[in-house]
């Protein structure tokens, strides 16, 4: 009997430690997704998926709210993913920042997870690094997966009578809720609770790690060469869809703010010409009242691939960096 178990334990160690290999080996893979260009996409589609924690499914960063689906909870958490540390300070309105900042912002930034600033610690985020180049009060409303309905939800409860300058970060994120809204405005739906906590347990399983998830779970999509790709959905749909989503924004805000909008869609999802197609959206006489307002900030050929995180693809401090510059251009910063 003890030789037998000495024969089958070789045999054990060999597949134990070949498991662990692959193991490492696949995690090393996932932190330097673009080693095999045509191997990224399976990767970030497996981080995303099966590994990335998100903030807004997080009960120690994030709460119900009945009228939003979700807002951050106000205080301080830490928010960890394979690409990034950072921590992350919540107002009493449930977004990113002071409550100083709550009171007579002279710019509000509204947005996602970009504006937030995913995977960047407070100062980084471009709204924290316009602020300090401005000089004005820049109040940071992004919130990870808003749809632009749900922006302006938030934009709504916020302080206006300062307000000088509105910017709106846009990404393809959006587009989902942008869609829905243009279809129906007056019947989309904000996340139950229910659909809040399915969220939280959901990112919670899916994202929890062990022993051979990557050998059992990603080897087999990179094998076999996981078609990742979703039905695209035209530029001028797009363009649309934004436009209908935002042109209830001149009716909450006073006739003397101006408006910016900003595309930071990262590369590999970015409409080259959506922003062309927006303005020509907004020739239509349903959208002249946004049209004369608002700006077009077009930095595409800025935002390269390095200025994102290879995996998660959210902007790094330097993408930040950039846009915050850009934004100096516009809204004006002292020298």
């Amino acid at each position: 009997m003890k030789k037998l178990a000495a024969i089958l334990l070789v045999p054990a160690i060999i597949a134990v430690s070949l498991l662990l290999v692959l193991e490492g080996s696949l995690s090393i893979l996932l932190n330097h997704p673009d080693t095999i260009p045509s191997l990224a996409p399976t990767l970030r589609h497996f981080y995303e998926s099966r590994e990335c924690y998100r903030i807004q499914s997080d009960l120690h960063c994030s709460v119900f709210n009945k009228d939003l689906g979700y807002v951050l909870r106000p205080g301080r958490c830490e928010f960890d993913n394979r690409e990034f540390e950072s921590s992350v300070s919540v107002n009493e309105e449930g977004i990113r920042g002071d409550n100083e900042s709550l009171e007579k912002p002279d710019i509000i930034v509204i947005g996602d997870s970009f504006a937030m600033g995913w995977g960047v610690q407070q100062y980084a985020a471009f709204p924290a690094q316009l602020e300090i180049s401005s000089g004005a009060k820049v109040l940071n409303a992004g919130l990870p997966d808003y749809g632009t309905p749900r922006q302006l939800k938030m934009l709504k409860r916020l302080d206006h009578s300062s307000l000088n300058w509105l910017i709106v970060e846009y990404s393809s994120n959006a587009l989902k809720e942008n869609l829905a809204f243009a279809q129906s405005p007056e019947s989309t739906a904000v996340p139950t609770e229910d659909d809040y906590r399915r969220g939280v347990m959901n990112n919670r399983t899916s994202s929890a790690y062990y022993i051979g998830k990557y050998t059992f779970e990603l080897l087999p999509a990179l094998l076999n060469e996981q078609d990742v790709a979703t039905e695209p959905v035209s530029t001028e749909v797009e363009a649309e869809a934004l436009a209908a989503a935002l042109s209830p924004v001149v009716n909450l805000i006073p006739a003397r703010t101006n408006i910016v909008l900003i595309d930071v869609t990262p590369p590999a999802k970015r409409k080259k010409n959506l922003l062309k197609h927006f303005r020509q959206v907004l020739a239509s006489e349903r959208f002249s009242a946004l049209e004369k307002r608002i700006i077009e900030v077009d930095i595409g050929d800025q935002l390269v691939e390095s200025m994102y995180f290879p995996l998660d693809q959210h902007l790094t401090p330097l993408g930040h960096r950039l846009i915050a510059d850009e934004l100096c251009k516009i809204v004006g910063c002292e020298p």
